[in-house]
């Protein structure tokens, strides 16, 4: 396993499958997103953060930008009244290619793109290829810091996304690879 290709840590709740919080942190660089939490997950989610990838919502808990290597903000591409937009003047964006590029896949129904899809989008764009762990907002619909019975709503076509860079080898699951790499 190359740990010097950038880890994207999710918040789906798949995480509690694995005890895989060392092997997160001995990777260079680990993203994570929105709402994240370490407190009492260590042994599943690691406690290493360099990349921060938020929203703009106002409803986000803030966080000391200064405790990361990067923040990179989500772009809105329909901005909401609870939108923080001063945000894009102080932190980088995900740039509109990189939109341009999830939306060949997942179609524009008027709906902003997660901010983790537009991380893995973003990411695999400035690395090559990209870990991933946690990307089942889907299918189990909750975060792994919240009730199981509280859903995440996101777009389940942004699956296809993803599908695609798997089958592409341009993102990797974690878990599977962490397992060829014990046996």
């Amino acid at each position: 396993m190359d740990t010097t290709i950038p880890l994207l840590v999710g918040n789906g709740s798949s995480v509690l499958d694995y005890q895989l919080g060392p092997v997160i942190d001995s990777f260079d660089t680990v993203c994570r997103f929105n709402e994240f939490e370490i407190t009492g997950y260590e042994q599943h989610v690691g406690t290493k953060t360099d990349i921060w990838f938020r929203n703009t919502s106002n409803r986000l808990r803030w966080r000391d930008p200064d405790q990361f290597k990067q923040v990179i903000l989500q772009t809105t591409e329909y901005p909401g009244m609870g939108a923080l937009l001063y945000l894009f003047n102080r932190f980088d964006s995900v740039s509109p290619e990189t939109i341009a590029e999830i939306r060949k896949y997942v179609p524009n129904r008027g709906a902003n793109l997660s901010t983790g899809i537009q991380a893995i989008a973003h990411m695999i764009r400035q690395a090559g290829k990209v870990y991933v762990m946690g990307f089942d907002m889907f299918t189990p619909p909750s975060l792994y810091f919240e009730p199981r019975d509280k859903p995440a709503v996101h777009s389940s076509e942004e699956r296809i996304y993803l599908d695609a860079m798997r089958a592409a080898g341009l993102a990797i699951d974690l878990h599977v690879a962490a397992e060829a790499a014990r046996t």
